[in-house]
């Protein structure tokens, strides 16, 4: 057996033309089925990385003269929703995009300013630190704390220097007072959030006030996106009564900046961060297409590999026949072609996980030239890539300013937000 193995290996020297070629078609059908299968694995099949996801729900804020109009929330708002003892947990947050990283190192990522509960509402426990404390939230303290994903703490080597270590976002310098567990990067599978920032520090991440005209923590501002947790036991359509008379009383006690405003909600999307309801209903159609498609390229890969193979079975049969007369026996030859495919196959399945990397590291996004948001997708490691194709597929490309309109709070794909480095 070890001398089969010693002369298949020379064989595939011997022939590097074929062996090259045959890696070659090997490694891409592989690596490519293998990089698609991580995007639907990530983005539409794996569960949220938060608790119970089916008892939490996003809250919108409808036009009840105009239903297709929706807009966010403002920070007083949200606290009457979250002190109307309507649900488990309320929380508030907003995405925003920020020049992040230690002094003389920072890169565009992906930030959210939070209310104090995120974390305990969603349920997801610190892998290191705390979370934000309740002082941390009140609009003008300006607290700098901050905590960060587990992906920026494993880019830093898993450095135990980190907690407690000063960080600047959009050249700020914050604390980091806490580590996400790892698995978690928010509500959306597509948004991978590298920092979170309690409500207290909204003027050192978003000059809100520069952009609306309206300080944070107006009643008229429209900032926020709500999501609540469901009490144990109740249903949606239970919690619906109460939150319809919840905006009802709103718009009686503010008839100015709640005028004609209804409240909504539906369970979390996967695939849109937005203040607008989206039906992500055709999305799962999606799987079984890319899944399909990354089926034909690896049938097309064995087909070629088979033709390669019989035309290299052709050209040895010379070979084989003079193997045969000095007496070797056809059960001996069997196995040596067994172990030059195996061979073939291990060299093949390595490179195909090297091109697995490659084809996701060709979609990464050079947000420094283009402005683009860097998305994660989580296979077997973290990795980064730019999956604005299904942003596409999926209708439209939200914008991530505040004050134009309904849709201003999701990741934009096309330029810098207003909280981005400068």
């Amino acid at each position: 057996m070890l001398n089969d193995v010693k002369f298949a290996i020379r064989r595939l020297f011997k022939t590097p033309g074929f062996t090259v070629s045959a890696v070659i078609v090997l490694a891409l059908g592989i690596g490519v089925n293998t990089a698609v299968f991580v995007v639907v694995h990530t983005l539409l099949l794996a569960p949220p990385s938060f608790s119970k996801p089916a008892e939490v729900v996003q809250i919108f804020s409808q036009d009840k003269k105009n239903p297709a109009a929706y807009r966010g929330f403002s920070y007083p708002t949200y606290r009457d929703i979250r002190d109307g003892n309507l649900f488990a947990g309320v929380l508030g947050w907003k995405l925003s995009l920020v020049g992040l990283g230690r002094k003389g190192d920072t890169h565009r990522s992906v930030a959210a300013i939070v209310s104090s509960n995120y974390f305990s509402v969603l349920g997801v426990q610190m892998a290191r630190g705390r979370a934000f404390l309740s002082e941390e939230e009140l609009p003008g303290r300006a607290v700098p704390a901050a905590v960060v994903s587990y992906a920026y703490w494993q880019k830093n080597n898993f450095d135990p220097g980190v907690l407690g270590s000063e960080i600047f976002i959009d050249g700020r310098p914050f604390t980091v007072v806490g580590i996400a567990p790892p698995g978690f990067s928010g509500t959306s599978q597509l948004a991978a959030i590298s920092v979170w920032a309690p409500f207290s520090a909204y003027q050192l991440v978003n000059d809100s006030q520069e952009i609306t005209g309206r300080p944070f923590g107006d009643r008229s501002g429209q900032e926020l996106m709500i999501i609540a947790r469901l009490k144990p036991g109740t249903t949606a359509a239970a919690a619906r009564p109460g939150l319809d008379g919840l905006a009802v009383n709103l718009e009686k006690a503010f008839p100015v900046e709640q005028k004609d405003q209804t409240f909504t909600m539906t369970p979390v999307p996967r695939l849109s961060v937005s203040t607008v309801p989206q039906n992500e209903n055709d999305i799962g159609a999606l799987a079984p297409m890319l899944l399909g498609m990354s089926a034909v390229v690896l049938i097309v890969a064995c087909l070629n590999l088979a033709n390669m193979l019989l035309a290299q079975g052709a050209a040895r049969r010379k070979e084989i026949a003079i193997r045969l007369a000095i007496g070797g026996n056809r059960r001996q030859i069997v196995r040596q072609l067994l172990i030059e495919g195996f061979a073939l196959s291990l060299a093949g399945g390595a490179s195909g996980a090297d091109a697995r990397r490659m084809v996701l590291g060709a979609a990464r996004c050079f947000d420094a030239k283009t402005g683009f948001l860097r998305y994660r997708l989580e296979g077997r490691r973290q990795r980064s890539c730019c999956v604005g194709y299904f942003w596409i597929l999926h209708g439209r490309c939200h914008r991530l300013r505040a004050g134009t309109g309904a849709e201003s709070y999701a990741p934009d794909c096309c330029g810098r937000s207003q909280g981005a480095a400068k």
